[in-house]
């Protein structure tokens, strides 16, 4: 159970040869904490009852490789759900910018 957060992080950047690490990293982080953000968001704003069943996959898959195997490349089977909930965080921030200059003005 010690390195279920070791292997959590893993599960977002390491390569079997570890050649690509960096770059899953400069991809995979920013649609991770983006998609959190948005999954945040929709359980806030909208019904979360209508996002549980996603998130509930997202969820699952990435605690059961965080228990057997941590490679980025299991994650792949999850990313259009992140990428989908990455675009809801963008949105509502883009909203939220807008506004705050609406405000302003």
């Amino acid at each position: 159970l010690k390195l279920v957060g070791i292997k959590f992080l893993r599960f977002w950047y390491a390569s079997d040869s570890g050649r690509f690490d960096n770059v899953l990293v400069f991809l995979q982080f920013p649609i991770l904490v983006l998609g959190i953000l948005g999954m945040i968001a929709f359980c806030i704003l909208d019904n979360w009852k209508r996002v549980f069943p996603i998130a509930l996959v997202v969820l699952y898959f990435v605690l059961l490789h965080s228990f057997v195997g941590a490679f980025a490349r299991y994650s792949m089977p999850i990313m259009p759900y992140l990428i989908m909930f990455a675009t809801y965080g963008i949105f509502n921030l883009y909203n939220l910018k807008n506004r705050k200059l609406l405000l302003l003005k």
